[in-house]
């Protein structure tokens, strides 16, 4: 959006890369650190429940496809406006590559394919939540969460989220819109 806006994030926003993703904290007192390293995670998953790890892994991969397939044609472009009487080869390609995530599946249909540890599961669902939706109910495209969280990085704002809200404005009134 910056980019766009003709901004350079690091100009208009301090970011921090974190180390850990989050801490999880679950009913008898477990807890689990989740390194924003995905191979640190995965020996953590191991450490926490072991045999998850595996299935951390194939979510990840799994996660990593539903970006692929989903970040051009329904995040940086309208698909659907896109698509003018039959699509087009490459339109084919990406309705295909999108339809063999099954995005019918739930995400918890998804995350109770890779993990068993009901905890897990728990940390895995609530991706859902971030849009204010259920597991039970949210599309398994959800689980792209995990992608922008291990490839990607989480990162802090420094001064908090607001930050980016007002920064957000900032860019746009430079642009001339008006907010009311």
């Amino acid at each position: 959006v910056f980019t766009a806006a003709g901004q350079r994030l690091d100009d208009v926003l301090d970011l921090t890369r974190l180390d850990t993703v989050c801490r999880y904290h679950f009913e008898g007192g477990d807890t689990l650190d989740a390194p924003a390293d995905p191979t640190d995670a995965a020996r953590a998953i191991a450490d926490f429940a072991p045999g998850d790890e595996v299935g951390f892994g194939h979510f990840l991969a799994y996660a990593r496809q539903v970006s692929e397939a989903t970040t051009d044609p329904f995040l940086r472009q309208d698909f659907g406006a896109q698509v003018r009487g039959i699509p087009t080869p490459a339109q084919w390609g990406q309705l295909t590559d999108f339809l063999a995530l099954k995005p019918w599946r739930t995400l918890r249909d998804v995350v109770r394919t890779h993990f068993t540890d009901p905890r897990l599961r728990q940390v895995f669902e609530l991706y859902a939540l971030y849009s204010g939706s259920h597991p039970a109910r949210a599309s398994g495209i959800f689980a792209t969460v995990a992608d922008v969280q291990w490839r990607q990085g989480t990162y802090y704002v420094r001064g908090g989220l607001y930050q980016l809200a007002q920064a957000l404005r900032a860019a746009a009134e430079k642009l001339g819109v008006v907010i009311r």
